[in-house]
């Protein structure tokens, strides 16, 4: 779905249609997902934040400026409510650790739990903030000047990052083949 059929569908569901946030939810749940993960690293937390950040979405769509990036503004929210519930349960662990596994998700499937293990890779090999930018590029398809942005980073150092990043994780696969 291309940026401007999702604002057709952002812009019904302002105006009261309640169908139009079925497509939303569909293109944009993946990217939700894998931010909250990103923060809290856990999966069953990450799929109640995910829940959390679409209702919130859904409560302050109007609030959402026509024009601006919506992916990313829904994606701060994410980011903000996995933050909030990060600093909360701070002194809670996983008593689960099957639960943090993190994995790539097959083409077929709309479950991130039905992945390969090439997250856990990168998770293993990456700094967290060279996993939350190959996170924005790779899986939520951002550009990098969106990414430079979002974390108040030149444009350049995003894009070394990346390629320091991708160069880890490629390293790291052909080890493990």
């Amino acid at each position: 779905m291309t940026n401007k059929d999702l604002e057709i569908y952002i812009n019904k569901l302002k105006s009261g249609d309640k169908s139009a946030f079925s497509p939303i939810y569909q293109e944009t749940y993946k990217s939700v997902y894998y931010m909250c993960y990103s923060v809290v690293k856990n999966a069953a937390n990450a799929e109640d934040l995910t829940q959390d950040t679409f209702v919130r979405m859904y409560e302050r769509i109007l609030s959402y400026q026509e024009g601006t990036n919506f992916k990313a503004w829904l994606l701060q929210i994410a980011k903000n409510l996995s933050m909030n519930f990060s600093k909360r349960n701070s002194r809670i662990e996983s008593l689960d650790p099957q639960a943090e596994e993190f994995r790539l998700e097959d083409e077929d499937s709309n479950n991130p739990q039905d992945q390969i293990d090439v997250f856990g890779a990168a998770k293993r090999v990456l700094s967290e903030e060279e996993f939350q930018i190959v996170m924005y590029i790779v899986v939520d398809g951002l550009k990098r000047r969106e990414v430079s942005a979002m974390l108040d980073m030149p444009i350049g150092t995003v894009t070394w990052k990346y390629n320091i990043a991708m160069k880890k994780l490629k390293d790291e696969l052909e080890r493990h083949e």
